[in-house]
């Protein structure tokens, strides 16, 4: 059995709520969708989101430069004609800005009708390659910010923030060098500060925690600037878990491609899983990535704007209560290193492969494509719900951690049991005692008998396709719900008593 004590006299600090700054979504298209918006809402809504991320905002299905050859080609003697609109990107920023968010605006990808090349990313065909002049995307650029400020106002887009691309170190993302990405990064920034000097501007949007320090270095020497650093990590990475090699993405998509069934999901996982190396995660991972990319920042806001468990677990960990423990172990943690983050992603509208139409297909979002909240999104309901104070209580990295919190009358405890690798069902006795009496408790929890949708879909026979009304009761069954906690007060102050398996999260609310 595991013991807790706790004093209300611990001394307090606030409670940095930086996992609110934004969440990650696929590409910018899928915002016109009513389902997306209706999820996104409910993420803002319940969760308490600020802002959204996503990829392709010029893609060409955004319809921002494109050529009208298709409708030249019937007309005698006509010449190549090149539009540009922002249309669509007003439809999505429209709507974010309608619900209180805002946009973290990602400039990518290039508009095949400037691009430099025909390589492309994902099964929307983002394409990565540079401009082929690059006047032309200053200039497009330019148009771009001037639109933003027209429409939207020139306060409103300077609370805004502008990266540079994805994850330009990795070929699969950006077909160019470190300097080349270093000369695009100068090109893109100076071109929006000609339109207003406030705009907020930063990168290099790195996977695994890479270049920061050589950003810093390129902008100084050069005079460029920087507003923001950001960078993307997963616990694998400092692993070296070669997720993201130019061979296993080929192989990825191939697979994805050649079976476009559902499963394939779990062939791609299986594919790239490294069982040998996943037992090796510590639990500590992404606070020591954080610390020592902190450290590189220096005083430079820093946003890590893409994180999550590993995509290739052996398991569906997106979908169970392995993603919920490891974000509240990686929010807690993480407190005071960065200045903001973006889980990726709220849904699983997602089409990075393919758009993936199982009910439960392991895929990135806290929500299914059918909007039922997964015990991740649980988790973060947890943390909205957490007071402004915490008590400042040590991080041990213990199978069982706790972290405390003060919300009016109410003591709160956040009891988990973070476990990289799936764990064991078998539950542990925890005793937490307090050191002043209390009148009533109550626990919300996420384990393998609550805020399990995966399995209550399982008990159902694993339909393909889900029924009307099959959705809903999903939603009801497996919604966090409060329930009573005994409490025993004492000559010392009170006892109260919990059971935690692997990957278990439960907040227990005590009232004084």
């Amino acid at each position: 059995m595991m013991e807790f004590t706790f004093s209300h006299s611990t001394p307090t600090r606030p409670n940095d709520r930086y996992w609110t700054f934004g969440v990650g979504s696929c590409h910018a298209a899928l915002a016109l969708r009513a389902d997306y918006q209706a999820q996104l809402q409910k993420a803002r809504d319940e969760l308490g989101f600020q802002r959204v991320r996503f990829h392709g905002l010029f893609n060409d299905d955004m319809k921002v430069v494109t050529w009208l050859s298709d409708y030249v080609a019937l007309i005698p003697g006509a010449k190549k004609v090149r539009t540009q609109s922002f249309h669509h990107i007003a439809l999505v920023f429209d709507f974010l800005l309608s619900i209180g968010m805002k946009p973290f605006v990602e400039l990518s990808f290039m508009p095949s009708a400037l691009a430099s090349g025909k390589a492309t990313t994902f099964y929307y065909k983002g394409n990565i390659t540079l401009p082929k002049r690059r006047e032309e995307w200053r200039a497009l650029l330019r148009d771009f910010l001037r639109f933003c400020i027209d429409r939207y106002g020139r306060d409103e887009v300077r609370s805004w923030h502008f990266e540079v691309w994805n994850e330009p170190n990795l070929p699969f993302f950006f077909r160019g060098s470190q300097k080349e990405y270093f000369q695009f990064y100068a090109d893109t920034v100076r071109a929006l500060k000609e339109v207003d000097e406030q705009i907020q501007v930063g990168g290099p949007a790195t996977s695994e925690n890479l270049w920061l320090p050589e950003m810093q270095a390129f902008c100084k020497q050069n005079h460029v600037p920087l507003d923001f650093l950001s960078t993307h990590h997963y616990p694998g990475d400092d692993l070296g878990l070669p997720i993201f090699s130019a061979a296993n993405l080929k192989r990825f998509v191939f697979t994805a491609l050649q079976n476009p069934k559902d499963h394939v999901v779990d062939v791609v996982r299986k594919m790239l899983y490294h069982p040998e190396k996943e037992p090796l995660i510590r639990r500590d991972s992404m606070r020591r990535q954080a610390e020592k990319v902190r450290g590189e920042a220096g005083g430079l806001p820093l946003y890590y704007t893409e994180w999550n468990v590993n995509p290739t677990c052996t398991a569906p960990a997106h979908d169970t209560a392995r993603a919920a423990a490891f974000l509240v172990k990686h929010v807690m943690d993480c407190q005071g290193l960065m200045d903001g983050c973006a889980y990726w992603a709220f849904s699983d509208i997602f089409e990075e492969l393919t758009f993936f139409t199982r009910p439960f297909s392991g895929s990135f979002g806290l929500q299914t494509i059918h909007g039922i909240p997964k015990p991740s999104y649980h988790a973060f309901a947890l943390l909205n719900r957490l007071g402004t104070e915490r008590y400042d209580l040590p991080v041990t990295d213990a199978p069982i951690e706790l972290a405390a919190f003060r919300k009016e009358g109410t003591l709160q405890f956040l009891l988990y049991r973070q476990n990289y690798c799936e764990g064991s069902a078998q539950a542990e006795p925890v005793r937490l005692l307090v050191d002043v009496p209390l009148q009533s408790a109550t626990a919300h929890k996420i384990d393998r008998a609550h805020c399990n949708p995966l399995q209550y879909w399982r008990d159902m026979g694993a339909p393909e396709t889900l029924l009307p009304g099959q959705a809903e009761e999903i939603i009801s069954a497996t919604a966090l719900k409060e329930e009573p906690l005994a409490v025993e007060n004492t000559p010392g102050g009170a006892v109260m008593q919990a059971a935690l398996a692997d990957n278990d999260v439960w907040l227990i609310e005590a009232k004084q």
